[in-house]
């Protein structure tokens, strides 16, 4: 707990200093001559037809939005990105290119960082647990005896 206002106050101070030098220019590619105001105008319209039921994750409509949109990629010469890559290249040069990109990049990884510890907590949380049922403790029991442990 000691640790959050000294992360708080890195992020701040990091949000008023100077922005980064302007990105390079996008690289012109095989694909580029490919998207058009049409082109995506079509796609647009394919992706909010009823056929897509609404897109939502793990639906028969989610599933279909994936499979267009991989092989529109494929078509494309492009394969799709994720993982670090995109969180920590992609992203700050995308930041870099906004106004207040500074701000919203800073806010951003504030978010990013505050989802992951949620996400670890909600797993502790189940080993928790199932200590707890195992075993018979109560909360304070188990937390008291992690500190002994340490």
């Amino acid at each position: 707990m000691r640790l959050l206002p000294g992360v708080l106050l890195t992020f701040f101070v990091s949000a008023c200093a100077p922005a980064a030098p302007p990105a390079p220019e996008p690289l012109s590619g095989p694909a580029e001559s490919e998207i058009t105001t049409a082109s995506l105008t079509a796609h647009l319209r394919a992706l909010s037809s009823d056929l897509f039921e609404g897109r939502a994750p793990a639906t028969r409509g989610g599933r279909l939005a994936e499979e267009y949109l991989a092989t529109q990629l494929a078509a494309l010469g492009l394969e799709p990105a994720g993982g670090p890559g995109l969180t920590f290249v992609t992203m700050p040069n995308v930041f870099n290119q906004m106004p207040f990109g500074t701000f919203f990049g800073v806010l951003f990884y504030i978010l990013f960082y505050l989802a992951a510890l949620s996400s670890w907590l909600g797993g502790a949380e189940a080993v928790a647990a199932s200590y707890m049922e195992e075993f018979g403790l109560s909360r304070k029991d188990l937390y008291n005896a992690a500190i002994a442990a340490r």
